[in-house]
């Protein structure tokens, strides 16, 4: 049985009101708002500069374990070390 406070989609109304009002106001109008979004490193907590940084991923031998993802910074990604892996792909015009 549905619950039925909930409504189609991800908006939740009270289960005795008859309308749905959105959790989020219409912005429309309103005062336009400057949004920033900040990278900060999953291993020192270190902000990492825009353009600068990297992603490890981890994959498990084990499928059922998934995949693990870090947001690092350029130091922190050079001191795991590894090996490095070729690019894939067609090499472009101007290389051959």
């Amino acid at each position: 049985m549905a619950n039925p406070a909930r409504t189609r989609g991800s908006v939740i109304a009270p289960a005795v009101s008859g309308t749905v009002t959105p959790l989020i106001p219409d912005l429309q109008g309103g005062i336009p708002v400057a949004r920033k979004t900040v990278l900060v490193s999953d291993m020192s907590g270190a902000e990492i500069a825009e353009g600068k940084g990297a992603t490890v991923r981890i994959t498990f031998q084990d499928a059922r374990k998934g995949v693990r993802e870090l947001d690092v910074t350029d130091a922190e990604a050079e001191k795991l070390g590894g090996r490095q892996v070729a690019r894939r792909g067609r090499r472009p015009k101007s290389a051959q």
